[in-house]
């Protein structure tokens, strides 16, 4: 890490894609197929690795222009969003009560990251 001025969460992603590949070669040696999908489910497995590959992606670059401890309040902002999810995927309705707790979470978020304050150097 020190040779090559690597952080923590930058390593952790280096070695994932490292060990896509030998997974990859693992299951096409032994012709198994864990998953089962249908075309449909594996557009949604798709778009939601890319979704989440891009998640990711932008948290190292929020690091790099953010404090880590921001950085990561940002991120975990994701849970804010499960009601709307619920909503896309399961047809769950709002309730009032979710709205209240994301105002809630998210005034929070604002208070702990404080992006209208003076940035420290």
């Amino acid at each position: 890490m020190k040779r090559f001025n690597l952080s923590v969460p930058e390593l952790i992603f280096i070695r994932s894609l490292i060990l896509i590949p030998p997974f990859f070669a693992n299951v096409k040696k032994f012709k198994q197929d864990h998953l089962k999908l249908t075309g449909e489910e594996f557009l949604w497995i798709c778009g939601r690795v890319m979704s989440g590959f891009f998640a990711d992606a932008l948290l190292f670059v929020s690091i790099t222009m953010i404090s880590y401890s921001k950085g990561f309040c940002l991120f975990f902002t994701n849970t804010l969003m499960a009601p709307f999810i619920a909503r896309c995927f399961l047809g769950e309705k709002i309730k009032k009560w979710d709205l209240i707790g994301i105002c809630i979470g998210f005034c929070g978020m604002l208070m702990i990251v404080q992006p209208f304050g003076k940035q420290e150097v």
